[in-house]
């Protein structure tokens, strides 16, 4: 399965239990789903009558119907036993399969085994093993051998030239490929290719407003120690249009991320505690504990290299366990104010695609409340505005304006003035 481990760090995995579903039929397509633990069955609709279509296990995909060209499903997969489930999205699976020939092969058998079903063959979907080769036919002893033909030896083809190694990036481009921070060796920066650093530390009056305590990991149950902020002393300087709070003395963005010294887990200080065994089994399964580099920790005072390492540190967590785009999102956002203050135009631009990027993805994908949804649209109204995306912007402040949720006066009256502002041509 050497070809699935492959295919792990470009998805995250999922823990169900018998009877759940995982997608009904006709939900759109795009992901494929590979079955690590249990099995799972593929059931299809014959009048008022569900038929099974197929048993998917260990090592078996589904999906695959509406993997390639984002489709409808044609089935509804349902978990015959408890099931460990890797999801691959379509955007950063295809890529990997692309150059696996094996995975290609056992995607193709995996949609020809559900079209079977659907065609009233009901079987097994799991992964298939390689064929011995088959034995040389023996000629009969009756019949004597042909004489050979003697054909002219033609000129072997020349070998085609080895493949052109990738580029490594020097700098910022555009959105960050944080593949390139899923390598084996432990010894991988945490910080992408071509990352500037900074020299630049918290200042002192930043130890008025934070104390250091222990806290429990709730991944790994050890005690570490952290900072943590003394909020009954912040003092709030500004709110920027783009809804970022400047403190008297104080940036808050220097101490958001938590960092376990003893396991690694990293995230923003409000999702970290909310990390559950889930998470813990899906970091190990992932590989995220031997591939991803250790965090150094944070010194006295910290540096700005530091912070910016437990950002894309945290990054690298949301990735290995549920992908979620909001708590990408957050962290790119935080990224982007803190280039901000560095004042690197490249980088800021950098985060600012990825923030815009993950909000979008959980505006569209996620379900929201309307106050969720409200808010998230304000949201994308200021930072497509910021980008120079006057169309997207006036899109976003207009469905904040015009939604289901009006309770935050002070929101709603700021996409107001920008609907006006973007009118005028300001």
């Amino acid at each position: 399965m050497n070809w699935i481990d492959k295919l792990s760090g470009a998805g995250s995995a999922l823990t169900v239990k018998a009877g759940e579903t995982l997608y009904s039929e006709g939900s759109p397509g795009g992901t494929l789903y590979v079955v690590f633990e249990g099995r799972v069955g593929l059931y299809t609709t014959a009048g008022h009558a569900k038929i099974k279509v197929a048993d998917v296990t260990q090592g078996g995909f589904f999906g695959a119907e509406g993997f390639f060209d984002e489709s409808a499903l044609l089935c509804t997969a349902k978990a015959e036993t408890s099931a460990l489930v890797l999801l691959l999205p379509r955007a950063s699976a295809l890529p990997l399969m692309q150059e696996t020939p094996e995975a290609l092969v056992q995607v193709v058998m995996s949609l020809t085994g559900v079209l079977r079903g659907i065609k009233g063959k009901p079987g097994q979907i799991k992964m298939a093993q390689a064929a011995p080769p088959p034995a040389p036919a023996q000629p009969a002893q009756s019949v004597p051998p042909p004489a050979p033909v003697v054909h002219k030896p033609e000129p072997a083809p020349a070998a085609p030239p080895p493949p052109a190694p990738k580029p490594v990036p020097t700098g910022p481009t555009g959105p960050l490929d944080l593949s390139a921070l899923k390598g084996d060796a432990p010894s991988l920066s945490i910080l992408p290719p071509g990352h500037p650093r900074y020299d630049v530390t918290a200042p002192e009056s930043h130890n008025t407003y934070v104390t250091y305590k222990s806290h429990t990991c709730p991944c790994c149950h050890k005690p570490f120690h952290d900072a943590h902020i003394l909020n009954s002393r912040l003092k709030t300087k500004e709110v920027k249009d783009d809804m970022r709070v400047i403190h008297d003395g104080f940036e808050v963005l220097w101490y958001s991320v938590r960092v376990c010294q003893n396991c690694n887990a990293a995230a923003l200080s409000h999702v970290f505690n909310k990390f559950t065994s889930r998470d813990t089994k899906l970091m190990h399964l992932s590989g995220y504990v031997d591939k991803v580099p250790r965090f150094g920790g944070y010194n006295k005072p910290r540096a700005i290299q530091e912070v910016l390492e437990a950002y894309y540190l945290a990054l690298l967590c949301v990735k290995h366990i549920d992908n979620d785009p909001m708590n990408c999102a957050q962290l790119w956002r935080r990224l982007m104010w803190l280039y901000d203050d560095l004042g690197d135009t490249a980088m800021q631009q950098v985060a600012l695609e990825n923030t815009i990027e993950y909000y979008e993805e959980t505006y569209t994908k996620k379900r929201l409340t309307p106050s969720e949804s409200f808010h998230l649209s304000v949201i994308l109204g200021d930072l497509c505005a910021r980008k120079g995306d006057r169309g997207a912007a006036y899109k976003h402040f207009y469905e904040a304006v015009h939604g289901d949720d009006k309770t935050n006066q002070v929101l709603l009256r700021h996409a107001q003035d920008m609907i006006t502002e973007l009118r005028r041509g300001n």
